[in-house]
């Protein structure tokens, strides 16, 4: 927890450097988003997949509104809530208690709760744009009913950093399901998820957790200001 070395590296060769959170933003977290350049590649292809879900489901003849009496999409702009701090709040505990969760659960289920994390997060945002546009909403018209006024009151202001932030988060987690399946030389399955589990707790306290409180923020804040002037 206190340094970092690559996955493999023998516990004797680390040189007991005290935890340095200037070290970890300069050198750490660099090495460590190298070390998860797969698991990351995994967690776009689970949102890119989840998009393609969610614009099949909006486009397949009405699919999901045979299977559905009444869906997320009527909700659109009907659903509004004023600027708050105990809004702020909620938001942020939900998204945490979820990036914890999938990523612990994702060691039982070898990264799939990982993986279902963006995967939903964009298929709903492929699903909503998708069919307000086949009910007929102009893309370039900000009026009610275009998936372009969805797209900037519900998802741009917080959702530039949240959507990469559920990504990183399930990369995290897929790392940490692959943990028990091949070990890197000179690493035993435990050792191997010890070392996941101190990666995850290093990202998700220096990067997970203020980036989400900092989406939180804008969630409950701005996003909320957005969807009132626009709807």
């Amino acid at each position: 927890m206190r340094e970092y070395q690559p996955a493999g590296v023998s516990p004797a060769a680390y040189r007991g450097d005290r935890l340095s959170i200037s070290r970890f933003y300069r050198r750490e977290f660099p090495a460590l988003l190298w070390e998860l350049r797969l698991p990351l590649a995994v967690a776009l292809i689970a949102a890119g997949s989840g998009m393609a879900l969610g614009i099949w489901l909006a486009t397949n003849n009405g699919y999901i509104e045979r299977i559905l009496p009444a869906t997320i999409v009527d909700q659109v702009g009907r659903t509004t809530y004023p600027p708050s701090l105990l809004l702020v709040l909620f938001i942020f505990l939900n998204n945490i208690r979820v990036s914890i969760l999938a990523n612990v659960f994702s060691l039982f289920s070898f990264g799939l709760f990982a993986f279902l994390t963006p995967f939903f997060a964009f298929a709903q945002v492929a699903f909503v744009s998708s069919m307000l546009a086949v009910r007929g909403g102009e893309w370039l018209a900000l009026d009610d009913a275009s998936p372009l006024t969805f797209l900037l009151g519900y998802v741009i202001p917080h959702g530039i950093i949240e959507l990469p932030t559920f990504i990183l988060s399930a990369a995290i987690g897929l790392r940490i399901g692959a943990s028990v399946l091949s070990p890197p030389p000179g690493f035993s399955v435990a050792q191997n998820i010890l070392w996941a589990f101190a990666s995850f707790a290093k990202v998700w306290l220096f990067v997970i957790l203020p980036l989400t409180l900092v989406a939180a923020m804008l969630e409950g804040l701005v996003t909320t200001s957005v969807l009132q002037s626009l709807y």
